[in-house]
């Protein structure tokens, strides 16, 4: 655009005694500078990126590439391709036939007009600030710190939630629940659902075989649910599930929670079964219960928070064995032989293989007790052993059974017991519910030998973002050092680098407006839309010294430089602003990419709206007070 624009303009501009190639080289040189440092400051902001792990760095060396690849290729047609195709196809702007009463006239006329009174209107209104210089910096500085408080009140998250067409229902009933009841509980499920949820496209049940993929038992069940594409349903998976999530927890005995997504989802919990996910790690069975219980009243007196669960199940029913040694040992039994029989007779044992011999499908023959004689302890005792010698002995002569209650299952993580406290978040973002918790979990007294610590989705979120920061830091060093190289100056590109504040200041805006959270994905835009506005000041500032260079006077060169860069820097920002709106607008299905796109749109709006006023300010100001000599412009 910028190449284009200024051919153009010289070739309006062109008098009798220049040719049409010389009036190509000097719009070509007149660029030169401002294109190359424009295109490697918008790439090197993503430099930094070889600082990031993680899913952060799978996420931004695919833009690193694309856009590094893409201005790289740009930058070589500009300077190559864009001047050839003006000299022969661009012609200069034919003067206006204000008399014409073809429509086609009459549109390039009133264009031509509207765009001479935006011209006038952006040199009355730079020389209006420039007599009230210190009026409009300030103002535009307290704006931008006014603006700072809006952190507070925009909320973080990893990654933006998808649509994954997909939830589940995580099922408990109480500890020790026969199969059988929970398979009765969870039909219920599955018809709340089917009335419910008309979206509905498949849905399988999991009896027994655990709740949430955490505990297994007879008491704990799982439904996986598919909806139809998107494109067929008006509610989000995140609406339904909010809408069945009371339905379901309606139930009486039950425990039912609802978590919306996929594989995505489970890629982005880090393998938690939620986004909240608090591990305690303490080797005490008893402490580490009654801990977990304080920590689940945390979590669900926290705003936000639901489905909160707690991993480690106590009182399993159970019956142990305890074998008198001595008495087993003048028998010949083991402790072996005693779990051998007691698992045959209560589990079953293959005894033999039975082959249809007309289809020939082999099947294991189970045997085990009838169930009458496996249905209370004493049934245990009971249970004959061989001894030594082909003698025959009861269990209970040798071992004595007692009932007791054990968790269902021990979690251990680098060989530490462990017990997870997770919940879902719904109403809030993840980053104020996760900080809410942490501040009162902080508060808690532990056990000697416990510690907790929040885990999956949040622990990655503030890792990835300490590392963002710091390649936001760099990113903004190496900008700085590329245009000092250029401008061989260390003023100009502090002055320019005052659109990225300007710029973030936008964004801040355009996130808190459309309650749109701090990601990854704003991230992402951020450092894209530093790149745009840092190259909007370059425009700027290289052709007011460009100006002055040739002897022009300080006002007048940044006020002739602010009205020829006004419909490049226009165009440029307009452009990629008007490329955005589809994704920020999720059109097409794909809205995970839309607080980049959103980003972009605030930061850049903003930022171009704020330097056409406060970076010729700040300019004159600097020049004013340090009356330094402008430099020889640079053709590169």
């Amino acid at each position: 655009i910028v190449a284009l624009e200024v051919s153009s303009r010289h070739y309006s501009q062109a008098g009798s005694g220049k040719t049409k190639m010389e009036a190509t080289l000097e719009a070509a040189q007149e660029v030169a500078s401002p294109i190359l440092v424009s295109t490697l400051a918008t790439v090197i902001v993503f430099l930094p990126v070889v600082f990031l792990t993680g899913v952060a760095k799978l996420m931004f060396v695919p833009l690193t590439i694309t856009i590094a690849v893409a201005l790289f290729g740009s930058y070589f047609v500009s300077r190559t391709v864009t001047p050839l195709m003006c000299y022969q196809w661009l012609k200069p702007e034919r003067p206006l036939d204000r008399t014409a009463t073809g429509l086609g006239e009459r549109l390039r006329t009133w264009f031509h007009d509207a765009v001479e009174r935006l011209d006038a209107w952006y040199e009355r209104s730079l020389r209006w600030t420039m007599a009230r210089r210190r009026l409009v910096l300030l103002s535009i500085t307290g704006l931008a710190l006014l603006s700072a408080p809006l952190f507070k009140f925009i909320g973080t998250e990893f990654f933006p939630d998808q649509d994954e067409s997909q939830f589940s229902v995580s099922l408990r009933l109480p500890v020790g629940t026969r199969v059988e009841e929970t398979s009765i509980i969870a039909a219920q499920v599955e018809q709340i659902l089917q009335k419910n949820v008309p979206e509905i496209q498949a849905m399988i049940t999991n009896v027994g075989g655990g709740g949430g993929g955490r505990s297994s038992g007879s008491h704990a069940a799982s439904i996986q649910v598919t909806l139809v594409p998107p494109d067929r349903r008006h509610r989000s998976v995140a609406k339904i599930a909010n809408a069945v999530r009371p339905l379901l927890q309606r139930i009486p005995g039950a425990t039912a929670s609802v978590s919306a997504g996929g594989f995505l989802r489970f890629l982005l919990n880090f393998g938690s079964s939620a986004p909240i996910d608090i591990q305690i790690q303490g080797f005490d069975l008893a402490a580490g219960s009654r801990l977990a219980a304080q920590v689940a009243g945390i979590v669900r007196s926290t705003p936000g928070a639901t489905d909160v669960q707690v991993s480690r199940e106590d009182n399993l029913p159970e019956l142990r064995v305890r074998i008198d040694r001595d008495k087993a040992g003048v028998l010949g039994i083991s402790a072996g032989d005693v779990a051998n029989a007691v698992n045959a007779c209560m589990t079953g044992a293959v005894a033999s293989t039975f082959t249809d011999t007309v289809t020939g499908t082999a099947c294991d023959v189970l045997v085990r007790l009838d169930q009458r004689f496996r249905s209370s302890p004493e049934d245990l005792q009971n249970i004959v052993l061989a001894a030594g010698g082909g003698q025959v002995v009861l269990l209970g002569n040798i071992a004595t059974v007692t009932r007791a209650n054990s968790p269902v299952q021990l979690d251990r993580r680098n060989q530490q017991r462990l017990v997870e406290v997770t919940a879902n978040v719904t109403g809030r973002d993840l980053g104020s519910v996760a900080a809410d918790i942490g501040r009162k979990t902080d508060k808690l007294d532990l056990p000697a030998g416990f510690s907790i610590a929040q885990s999956g989705n949040v622990e990655q979120q503030n890792r990835t973002f300490r590392g963002l920061l710091l390649a936001f830091a760099l990113a903004i060093l190496l900008v700085y050092v590329v245009m000092a190289s250029q401008f061989q100056s260390l003023v100009d590109p502090f002055i320019v680098m005052f659109t990225v504040p300007l710029g973030i200041v936008g964004v801040l805006w355009a996130l808190f407006l459309t309650n749109t959270t701090l990601s990854v994905t704003s991230f992402q835009g951020i450092i894209v839309m530093v790149g745009v506005v840092v190259s909007n000041g370059i425009l700027l500032i290289d052709y007011t010294n460009r100006l002055r260079a040739k002897g022009l006077p300080l006002r007048e060169a940044v006020v002739t430089a602010g009205r020829t860069r006004l419909k490049p820097i226009l165009m440029t920002s307009l452009a990629t602003v008007l490329g955005m709106i589809p994704m920020a607008l999720g059109l097409g299905g794909e809205s995970t990419q839309a607080p980049l796109a959103i980003a972009v749109i605030g930061g850049l709006t903003v930022s171009t709206a704020f330097t056409l006023f406060f970076v010729p300010n700040l300019y004159t100001l600097v020049e004013e007070r340090f009356k330094r000599q402008p430099a020889a412009a640079t053709n590169l």
